[in-house]
C-alpha cells in the first residue's frame, strides 16, 4: 500500500508546490501552507521556487540559462571525468532519466549549494533556508518513522525518489 499511496501523495504535494510557485491559489499563505512543507525531502520550497522562476524568466529555448535543463555545453563536457560524461549519457535517455535523473539532479543541486555555503559560511544567502529546510525534514522524518511507523528507508524508496 505504501508503495502506491505514498508516492501519489508526494507527487500530489509536488504538484501543488509547482502551482504555489505560478500563484495558484492567490492567497500567499495558503500557498505557503501547500508548499512549504518538505515531505518530498530533497529540495527546499524557497531554492525550488527561485529556480523555477527563473527557468520561466529565462529563455526557454536557451538551454544555456535554463536552470532546469539537461543541456551540456561543450566546456562542461570537456571538462567533465568519463563518470561524469557516462552518467550524463545515461540521463539523456529515457530510461536513464527516469531511474537516476533525479539522483544526479539532485547531487548536482546539492553540489553548488553546499559549494557556495562552504565558500562563504554564515554569509551565504540560502543558508537560512537550508538550516530551516533541515529542521522542518527532521520533523517530517520523526513523524514518518515514529508516528506512521514507516522505515526511513521505505519512505525514501518508495514514496520520495519515485
Amino acid at each position: 500500500v505504501l508503495g502506491i499511496v505514498g508516492p501519489v501523495i508526494v507527487a500530489w504535494q509536488s504538484s501543488l508546490q509547482h502551482e504555489t510557485i505560478h500563484g495558484h491559489p492567490s492567497n500567499e499563505y495558503v500557498s505557503l501552507l501547500f508548499g512549504y512543507p518538505p515531505i518530498s525531502i530533497f529540495y527546499p520550497y524557497l531554492l525550488y521556487k527561485r529556480t523555477h522562476l527563473d527557468h520561466h524568466r529565462n529563455q526557454l529555448t536557451n538551454p544555456k540559462e535554463d536552470p532546469e535543463s539537461f543541456y551540456i555545453a561543450k566546456s562542461g563536457w570537456q571538462n567533465a571525468s568519463e563518470i561524469r560524461r557516462r552518467t550524463l549519457m545515461v540521463t539523456q535517455t529515457l530510461a536513464g532519466r527516469l531511474l537516476i535523473g533525479p539522483l544526479v539532479t539532485i547531487f548536482d543541486f546539492y553540489t553548488k549549494e553546499m559549494s557556495t555555503i562552504w565558500k562563504l559560511g554564515f554569509g551565504a544567502p540560502n543558508l537560512r533556508i537550508w538550516v530551516e529546510h533541515l529542521i522542518l525534514v527532521a520533523l517530517i522524518i520523526v513523524w514518518v518513522v515514529h508516528i506512521c511507523q514507516i522505515s526511513l528507508f521505505s519512505y525514501l524508496l518508495l514514496c520520495v525518489y519515485p
